[in-house]
């Protein structure tokens, strides 16, 4: 196990600059639980870092230990339409060969750059009322947790609307998920359909990590966005519930998080982050 000190704007898609104490690289489950001795006797906490694609770091300078998803990437299939997957495979590789192989599956993250261990540890997809989730084709996963490899089935793991039983435990590490993608007959590309989709009706040019809130008032998200109109980490144009961000630094985006946050407790509104907030 090797940690190193480095300083990036690669580990968000905020692409906001930061210096990292301790970095992991995670290629085995050996790697893991040195990592997880390392943390325990510097007193630190961990953050699972898959491609950082709903992850903002709150400080310039990042002590907590960040155990960087390096293990081997795979799609396996075991046969009953079931197929087993890494958690470090990218999503869109993932429905890419779905496609191939003329298989359903979540295709509606086609636009996601996250890795499947993200995906299914945030229960990426749709809003509520499409109802889409990496949950709906999932059936156990692999992971390792408290020093020992765990074996769940998908009804342990707490799947909710954007959340699971991985969503606050950062000392857990999916290995990989199980999947069952029955067989179907594509009449288009979905894979094409919903990238021409997302960039209709996202700003993916510009830095931004999706949904910011699972939880919010829209009233009070349209209050605070005419507060940040000339800033610049200021409310994505297409979708409220998005931050643009066109500055390295990353206090720009905490003002507009502690304000809409603010906003909320004056208003006695639920107000609840998807993004996970590192430290």
């Amino acid at each position: 196990m090797k940690i190193v000190n480095i300083r990036t704007k690669k580990f968000s898609w905020y692409k906001t600059d930061h210096e990292f104490a301790n970095v992991i690289d995670i290629k085995s489950a050996e790697d893991y639980y040195e990592a997880i001795k390392y943390a325990q006797s510097k007193n630190l906490t961990c953050y699972t870092l898959g491609n950082g694609s709903n992850t903002y770091f709150r400080k310039k300078k990042i002590s907590t230990v960040i155990l960087r998803n390096c293990l081997p990437d795979f799609i396996r299939p075991a046969g009953e339409d079931l197929f087993e997957v890494s958690s470090s495979t990218n999503v869109p590789k993932l429905l890419r060969y779905l496609y191939s192989e003329g298989r359903e599956g979540p295709f509606n993250l086609a636009s996601v750059p996250a890795t499947v261990g993200g995906a299914v540890a945030m229960n990426a997809g749709g809003g509520k009322t499409e109802g889409l989730f990496i949950s709906r084709y999932l059936k156990s996963v692999s992971y390792l947790c408290n020093g020992k490899r765990i074996e769940a089935n998908v009804s342990e793991l707490k799947m909710g609307f954007r959340k699971s039983l991985f969503s606050e435990r950062r000392d857990c590490i999916i290995i990989s998920a199980t999947f069952r993608f029955p067989k179907t007959e594509f009449i288009s590309n979905p894979v094409t359909e919903r990238l021409d989709w997302a960039r209709e009706h996202q700003d993916l040019k510009i830095p931004n990590c999706g949904s910011v809130w699972r939880a919010f008032s829209f009233p009070l998200l349209r209050l605070a966005e005419n507060l940040f109109r000339r800033s610049p980490a200021y409310f994505s144009k297409k979708s409220l519930i998005w931050i643009s961000n066109k500055s390295t630094d990353h206090r720009h985006i905490l003002k507009i998080l502690r304000v809409v946050r603010l906003l909320h407790l004056i208003a006695f509104r639920k107000c609840e982050h998807e993004i996970r907030i590192v430290d």
